[in-house]
């Protein structure tokens, strides 16, 4: 069966397309017989390579996290049981400390977050039901965004909902704060150590004061302070140089991570 694998491999590595995906599939081989750990991400530009693992315990929220991905990633190969997602996913792995995300992200994003805090906004977790006004000026405030026209249900009024925070999952809300009100903010769902951006939206008139990048950088601070997550995904990632929304990604830290599921 091996030199069988061995010789596929050599004559569809020949198409450029699966060379990569290969070599990943050979590096993760041997993983497959972990049980408890279905998921995994490959990067071969960050940490040399290392496998970083999603760990969830029930099986549930396991399911419910692939039928995510299928939507949102698609398939592109099966070999042996492992799934390459075919979409590559924009990806932050939390550092050790929030020193060490801020060297990381550069220059330009550390000077919009510095540009944020001296103009007086600030960050913290907040609940939804207690800032529903808030979060409708958010949603109304720009007909247009990523060139594109907002869906009708951002301008309705945003509906209250019970909060949600177990083990292997929760819903967490983000925002920040401008003279006590929130002008922007990210919802997350948080699944075992993996994150997953819902929602990110800021208030039209105050994206050019780097609200977005101080709210990156809170939410990078949440998941190492309070050990809520390794993983932060916000959907995928295209060309950085010529696709706007990735060229943001990039700057505030995600990077192009293959998805594979065992």
């Amino acid at each position: 069966m091996r030199k069988l694998i061995e010789y596929i491999i050599r004559v569809i590595e020949k198409v450029p397309l699966f060379k990569s995906l290969i070599r990943r599939f050979l590096f993760e081989y041997s993983f497959r017989k972990n049980k408890q750990e279905i998921i995994s991400l490959h990067n071969e530009n960050i940490n040399n390579g290392r496998l970083i693992l999603i760990s969830i315990k029930d099986k549930k929220i396991k399911n419910r996290l692939i039928n995510i991905f299928k939507i949102s990633f698609g398939f592109i190969i099966k070999l042996q049981g492992l799934e390459i997602y075919s979409k590559p996913a924009a990806i932050i792995l939390l550092p050790e400390t929030i020193d060490d995300y801020l060297k990381f992200i550069g220059p330009k994003s550390r000077n919009m977050i510095r540009k944020a805090g001296k103009s007086g906004y600030v960050t913290k977790s907040f609940i939804w039901n207690e800032n529903l006004e808030d979060i409708f000026l958010i949603h109304t405030s720009s007909k247009i965004r990523q060139g594109r026209q907002m869906d009708k249900n951002y301008r309705q009024y945003p509906r209250p909902f019970d909060s949600i925070d177990t083990e292997d999952f929760k819903i967490k809300h983000i925002g920040v704060f401008h003279n006590d009100r929130v002008v922007a903010y990210i919802e997350l769902s948080v699944y075992g150590n993996f994150a997953m951006t819902r929602r990110i939206l800021g208030k039209k008139e105050d994206l050019k004061f780097g609200v977005m990048n101080l709210l990156f950088k809170e939410v990078i601070n949440y998941g190492i302070t309070e050990r809520a997550f390794k993983i932060l995904n916000y959907l995928t990632m295209e060309n950085y140089k010529t696709n706007n929304l990735s060229a943001f990604k990039y700057r505030v830290g995600f990077r192009e991570f293959t998805i594979q599921q065992f």
